[in-house]
């Protein structure tokens, strides 16, 4: 079965889409991001695979012959899988889910436990990534269940279920006094600033709404680790910008200070989808509720002392 390269998955969705733009959009990179990646796969092969225009792009004859021989290869790879799946139905039912990051020490046991107390699982696979790496697990079939932000339905990608989260300023109790309920950007350039890097969803948004003030932020670091990003906000040494659920754990336990961002459009919309071109399984679908459940729960506060 073939594995393919971050930019022969990147190329496929730009040819899908027409578009760098839109392609970035679905795949949750940046733009210029995306136009590297493609400038490194050019290179690769030494020819030119796309002609950029004003109005999108368009594939050259090499571009076209490498997306059909790409495309029989994902065609082949799933048959293969279905076949695979089909001869051996006494196999171990195994549930494989990935999640971002901020998941791994509380939706992904929480799951975990669910699946096997339901008998829905005999074995649980769990991996972690950004948005555009687990989607393309999914669609490859190396995945069963998706958590991940800013997912777009598509017939490759069905949504379950979506949740809008406002993006929030986090810093150290003590270090910023703010009675107000949300907060402008600007009130985050007293200080230093740990940004989340273009590998993150936020970051474009994030960026592009701080080139907007009309002071110079002080970008102290810049991170693709969540982790990373919220203990250097613990510690104080800068303030930052994440959502809820990365940060609900760090406020209950009062590490942190979590306030929404006044400017409305810095928001990320968290989703759980399963591949619109496989089957969708009984046992899939409780999981997916029970996530969705989860989910609910950490938005709006409730349960919290069990992620503690």
């Amino acid at each position: 079965m073939p594995e393919f390269s971050r930019e022969i998955y990147s190329f496929v969705e730009i040819a899908r889409e027409r578009s760098i733009r839109r392609a970035a959009d679905k795949l949750n990179i940046s733009s210029s991001a995306l136009s590297r990646q493609m400038n490194l796969l050019e290179a690769d092969l030494g020819v030119s695979l796309l002609t950029r225009q004003v109005t999108g792009v368009q594939l050259t004859e090499h571009g076209t012959m490498l997306l059909q021989q790409v495309e029989k290869w994902l065609e082949e790879d799933m048959r293969l899988r279905a076949m695979l799946a089909k001869a051996d139905a006494t196999r171990e039912r195994a549930l494989r889910i990935g999640a971002m990051e901020c998941f791994a020490d509380t939706l992904l046991p929480e799951l975990s436990l669910y699946a096997q107390a339901q008998d829905k699982a005999d074995r649980m696979v769990t991996k972690t990534g950004g948005t555009a790496e687990l989607l393309r697990d999914l669609e490859n079939g190396k995945l069963d269940l998706v958590i991940a932000f800013n997912v777009h339905h598509s017939q490759i990608t069905r949504v379950l279920y979506d949740r809008d989260c406002r993006i929030g300023m986090v810093f150290r109790p003590g270090l910023l006094s703010i009675a107000e309920e949300e907060v402008p950007i600007a009130r985050a350039l007293d200080h230093p600033i740990c940004l989340p890097d273009e590998n993150l969803s936020l970051h474009t948004r994030l960026y592009s709404e701080l080139l907007k003030q009309r002071r110079r932020a002080d970008i102290h670091a810049t991170s693709n680790s969540i982790a990373m990003i919220r203990e250097m906000a613990v510690r104080g040494d800068c303030v930052s910008f994440l959502t809820w659920f990365d940060v609900h754990r760090a406020v209950a336990r009062k590490q942190l200070c979590f306030v929404p961002l006044a400017e409305r459009r810095l928001s990320e919309t968290l989703c759980v989808c399963v591949s619109g071109m496989r089957p969708f399984a009984p046992q899939l679908s409780a999981v997916a509720t029970e996530a969705a459940r989860l989910i609910e729960e950490v938005a709006t506060g409730t349960g919290t002392e069990r992620f503690l």
